[in-house]
């Protein structure tokens, strides 16, 4: 269904049903209280909340549900209180406007994603609050931090009037009639014939008798045009709509529009009493113009000419109905094929018929060499059914079906163009084209490349028509046995005696029985099939025959099937590659492969390119190994291995000390054999699949981190700084004797001491030290009565001094 309306409400007991929650224990009172709290954070006031409302489902007595005005206000937001029998265990909600237009979460249910279930408390009361935009389908308490409802507490709502009952409606805002006015253009439209059939379907105007499709009444140069006039339209603030084909196979769509097939367009209605709207098919401006768009495509019709395929009253707002333009009985036969013969469970589901009589679920009918077919009659119709729609599903549970075909509309062939009212046609499995006969060609075998072959032996066999090839065989024909007899034949009689040539002499042969062998294949393209016989056959020689569901060819000449296995050779084979990149294999008979794996991993889909080559993707889980092939003759393993390329992502560091640790991460890396930093080779390190993880050694200068393994050679993009070591040369500064004098400024000579993170005397650090900019020395207050060597650490490393220093007390 295509409305929006069918999106939220007429699968909501299939999906309640399908859910698989476990009813709670029912209430231990008399009833069941349910209080919804509602509350849109970006409301400005109540006029944010007038059109909004609750759908609800689930209670027996709502039976498919209905619509509920908030009942209360409070300092959260709108508030929805109801009673209901005590027996009922869950009720459903769904926050929405009168267009249907619903407040959905990322946790909600439904083909909308807006349908709320609300398991009901066995105390009797269940209480839960709902905010806008939110993730969570509900809270059972007030969520922290809240925004506060942008009105005084106890403040009523001005937009609704409510009864003794606690059920309250809107109050009236708007006329209570509404001309609404339609124009529709066509840019593509050469005639009125190219508006035929195309109606507006409309629906959540609040008035029943206008939920519906509804013909053009009238043309413009702009198009076609709708005028409508609304009643009891006090409280209904806008509409929805769609322009579409009356059988739904065709819709005037739009990035901004709504529903499933994203025709659904809401129309805000005139505080004034008239809406009048422009909507060009094909644009994307936005679901309609308010007023008539300075560019379009004028209709190709004279001013004021009538459309001839439509009949109207002559009201002031006519109603129009569709001339007869089909023939009275419609019939359709659909052929559908599979190519595994995969049908079990696989039904059709179709719509678009006006009276809904043959709308939804058909099995199939009978079957042919195609596949399998519906034949559905429609009777009755008028002369107004101009085609249905339809989509194959594996099952009748829409939970767990698998879609073929969606949304494919099928034309019904006009009387007018001398149509018989049979339409029949042709469709492929995932491929939505519709064929207006067999799409099934007869192949032709042109050539075969051997004469004989055993099992696991690759053919070549070529042609035309191959695309749809789903058999290939060797077929032995039937000959039946001859009885021997002589050349002549002796005789006698009254008159004469002697022999008589009959024939020539005929020798006994032996009747030989049909034979069928099916040969695996793969079709390479539309010309071309690689084959191959399996194990286990005994020899036959006959017939190379290709065959789709509908028709065959043979080979003109014999082809004898060997019981002598061929084994498969491997000659070239990709040598690296990544996961996911493409591997190819040649050599004698690898076309015949059944499988084919890398070490010992099957590397699952295998694609033939001809007798002598195969391709297939390196499957995610591959290491370095060897690639083999398995045919039905035999397995071939190749000589050398296949290796993974390794790639560097990242290095755990840029700059880095010797001695300390850096981890390379990447991909592929469990087979790296050799590692360098610059031109040094680095030893002891460890790897895994994506990292390495070594040690700077000694000597060690700056540079880019190299890996090699069996797959090749990777080098980082970043180049590893080797942070150089400290050094502490002497110490200067005023003295008395041998030793530095307290309180006074000694100096540090070395070399790279920038960045220093401590320097020490002895055991006790030194506070307050200046490092000099070309990280040759560093200078400090000398410190009361300390004795010790001096030490500098720095990311490079710790220096330590060879002599000793003392200052004074």
């Amino acid at each position: 269904m295509h409305k929006i309306f069918a999106s939220f409400v007429t699968l909501l007991l299939a999906v309640g049903a399908a859910s698989g929650v476990i009813a709670p224990a029912q209430a231990t009172s008399a009833s069941q209280t349910v209080i919804v709290h509602y509350q849109d954070p970006a409301a400005t006031g109540f006029d944010s909340y007038k059109d909004w409302a609750l759908y609800v489902y689930g209670p027996a007595s709502y039976g498919w549900g209905k619509t509920e005005y908030f009942n209360g206000s409070d300092t959260f937001g709108k508030v929805w209180t109801q009673t209901f029998d005590a027996s009922e265990t869950s009720v459903t909600v769904i926050v929405k406007d009168s267009a249907w237009r619903a407040k959905g979460c990322a946790n909600c249910i439904g083909m909308g994603g807006a349908d709320r279930p609300i398991t009901l408390d066995a105390s009797g009361t269940t209480e839960v609050w709902v905010v806008a935009g939110s993730d969570s389908t509900y809270t059972t308490t007030a969520p922290a931090g809240a925004a506060t409802a942008p009105w005084a507490a106890n403040a009523v709502d001005p937009y609704f009037t409510c009864n003794g009952s606690n059920v309250c409606t809107p109050i009236p805002t708007m006329p209570n009639t509404q001309k609404l006015i339609v124009h529709y253009n066509d840019p593509a439209a050469t005639s009125f014939k190219s508006y035929r059939g195309w109606d507006v379907y409309t629906y959540g105007s609040g008035n029943a008798n206008f939920n519906d499709g509804h013909w053009f009444n009238g043309s413009d140069d702009f198009g076609k045009v709708l005028t409508a006039d609304l009643t009891n339209t006090e409280t209904v603030l806008n509409l929805s709509l769609i322009i579409r084909k009356t059988d739904w196979s065709a819709s005037a769509t739009c990035d901004a529009c709504g529903g499933m097939g994203k025709s659904d367009r809401t129309i805000d209605l005139d505080a004034d009493g008239t809406t009048e709207i422009w909507i060009k098919r094909g644009s994307n401006d936005g679901l309609y113009a308010t007023s008539k768009p300075a560019s379009f495509t004028a209709s190709p019709w004279a001013a004021n000419a009538t459309d001839p395929y439509y009949s109207c009253s002559s009201d002031s707002t006519p109603v129009c109905t569709l001339n007869p333009a089909f023939p009275a009985t419609q019939k359709f036969i659909i052929h559908y094929n599979r190519p595994a013969n995969d049908y079990a469970g696989w039904n059709m589901w179709m719509w678009g018929f006006p009276d809904g009589a043959q709308n939804g679920q058909r099995y199939f009918t009978g079957e042919d060499s195609y596949g399998k077919i519906i034949t559905l009659n429609y009777s009755g119709n008028a002369g107004t059914v101009s085609g249905m729609s339809f989509l194959m599903r594996s099952t009748e549970d829409w939970s767990n079906a698998s879609v073929d075909l969606n949304g494919v509309a099928i034309a019904g062939l006009e009387s007018a163009e001398g149509a018989t009212g049979t339409t029949e046609v042709w469709f492929k499995q995932g491929n939505s084209t519709v064929y207006t006969a067999n799409p099934f060609k007869t192949p032709t075998v042109t050539d075969v490349s051997a004469t004989t072959g055993g099992p696991g032996a690759a053919i070549t066999i070529t042609g035309t028509n191959f695309d749809d090839v789903n058999k290939v065989t060797l077929e032995r024909a039937a000959v039946p046995a001859v009885t021997a007899s002589p050349a002549s034949t002796t005789y006698s009689g009254p008159n004469k005696t002697g022999t008589k040539t009959i024939h020539a002499a005929i020798k006994a042969v032996a009747a030989v029985t049909a034979a069928t062998v099916n040969a695996s294949f793969k079709v390479v393209s539309s010309t071309k099939i690689v084959a191959a016989m399996p194990a286990g056959v005994a020899a036959v020689t006959g017939k190379v025959t290709v065959a789709n569901p509908t028709f065959s060819g043979k080979s003109s000449a014999n082809f004898t099937s060997k019981t002598a296995a061929a084994k498969p050779l491997i000659a070239t084979s990709t040598a690296n590659g990544l996961v996911g990149g493409v591997v190819t294999v040649t050599g004698a008979n690898v076309g015949a492969a059944t499988s084919a794996k890398i070490g010992t991993l099957d590397v699952g889909s295998i694609t033939v390119l001809a007798a002598d080559s195969i391709s297939f993707v390196v499957p995610a889980g591959t290491s370095d190994g060897k690639i083999s092939v398995t045919t039905a003759g035999g397995t071939k393993v190749a000589a050398t291995a296949f290796a993974l390329v390794p790639s560097i992502t990242s290095l755990s560091k840029t700059s880095v000390a010797i001695g300390g640790s850096v981890t390379v991460t990447g991909v592929n890396l469990a087979a790296v054999s050799s590692v360098k930093i610059g031109t040094k080779a680095v030893t002891g390190f460890t790897k895994g699949a994506t990292t390495v993880t070594f040690t700077v050694p000694a000597a060690t200068a700056s540079g880019k981190v190299t890996l090699v393994s069996a797959g090749g050679t990777v080098i980082s993009v970043d180049t590893l700084s080797i942070i150089p070591a400290p050094t502490v040369t002497g110490l200067t500064g005023a003295k008395t004797g041998t030793k530095f004098n307290k309180g006074a400024t000694l100096t540090i000579a070395g070399s790279n001491l920038t960045g220093a993170t401590a320097v020490r005397i002895g055991a006790n650090s030194i506070t307050g030290y200046v490092v000099a900019n070309d990280g040759k020395s560093i200078t400090f207050t000398a410190p009361t009565n300390k004795t010790g060597k001096i030490s500098v650490e720095t990311p490079g490393g710790i220096a330590i001094s060879s002599a000793t220093y003392t200052t004074t007390s």
